[in-house]
């Protein structure tokens, strides 16, 4: 190898495990946003884009360390990158089948933000780059690889673990009446299209401030888009300008709404069945009934609300 290729060898190596690291970078500090980009494809559940993001966050700061440090498994290195960025190709591919071009893919999270396009083009050169690599051969250094595979799977896993292995608030399972009269009053800006006497409604008690209630908020979204039965009913205490900021970072604007103004009524139901008040809480409402309250929004799983439609 001339002192050229030497050279132009050790630049490419680097940038391209600085990009893969600062790529794992990007996502993590934005991981609910990227897994449920994940899971707003519809390829996947909540509890996989849960896992899987973790794994592809992994998978990046592995290959990055690998080439920044410069260890290698010969051309097994460069072969499996290659793969990686193959497979977020063929993702990016139907993502744009789906949904069109336009849109930021979270390639970079919300650091940097780039098209499906843009990403799919940025993969392609990487690809020519390590092809370029994969000319060159160098020794096998099986401990220091085990370390560079072992140090981001602990770190990420350890750092940011899924959401599942947490011990969360139960939901309350309840039956008894509830008043929602207000919801209908001069304080609400709109009164709801139904009457809660009368079927089953999911009644969601939301701040325009609260940036759990916002991840709420986009959670439901996404349910939504896969089932559009689904019978969520959002009360907001707020105003209207802070709820299209609330909008901005949370797109959930096509979940039916209200902004309600009597911070007495929304004190009460954010007290249901709680240690303490706190936004967001989450009301099962059947017949005019509570039947049940969810405290923590990552125990809302969809399965369980579509069981519960069904239901006499």
């Amino acid at each position: 190898m001339t002192t050229f290729h030497k050279i132009l060898y050790y630049t490419i190596t680097v940038l391209i495990g600085a990009l893969f690291i600062f790529s794992a970078y990007t996502k993590i500090i934005g991981i609910q946003n990227f897994e449920w980009a994940l899971a707003e494809t519809n390829l996947m559940s909540f509890g996989m884009a849960n896992v899987l993001s973790r794994a592809l966050i992994c998978l990046e700061a592995i290959f990055g360390l690998l080439f920044l440090f410069n260890y290698h498994f010969n051309r097994q290195l460069y072969k499996w990158a290659a793969w990686l960025l193959i497979f977020f190709n063929v993702y990016l591919m139907w993502v744009m089948h789906v949904y069109g071009v336009s849109g930021n893919c979270g390639c970079f999270g919300t650091v940097i933000e780039m098209t499906p396009m843009e990403a799919s083009i940025k993969n392609i050169v990487l690809i020519a780059f390590i092809y370029y690599l994969s000319c060159f051969r160098f020794k096998d250094e099986i401990w220091s690889k085990i370390i560079l595979f072992a140090a981001p799977i602990i770190a990420v896993f350890a750092l940011i673990p899924p959401d599942f292995i947490f011990i969360q608030e139960k939901d309350t399972i309840v039956k008894e009446p509830i008043d929602l009269s207000t919801l209908y009053s001069a304080k609400a800006n709109v009164a709801p299209t139904f009457d809660y006497h009368k079927g089953k409604h999911i009644i969601c008690v939301l701040s325009t401030g609260c940036h759990h209630c916002k991840s709420a908020a986009k959670k439901m979204a996404i349910m939504v888009k896969r089932n559009s039965a689904l019978p969520f009913y959002h009360v907001f205490a707020g105003d209207s300008a802070s709820l299209q900021l609330f909008y901005k970072e949370s797109p959930a604007q096509g979940i039916p709404h209200q902004i309600n103004h009597d911070y007495i009524f929304i004190t009460k139901l954010t007290s249901l069945h709680a240690k303490s008040n706190g936004f967001p809480k989450i009301l099962w409402v059947q017949d005019g009934n509570l039947v049940r309250v969810t405290s923590n929004y990552l125990n809302l799983n969809q399965s369980e609300i579509e069981d519960w439609l069904k239901q006499p």
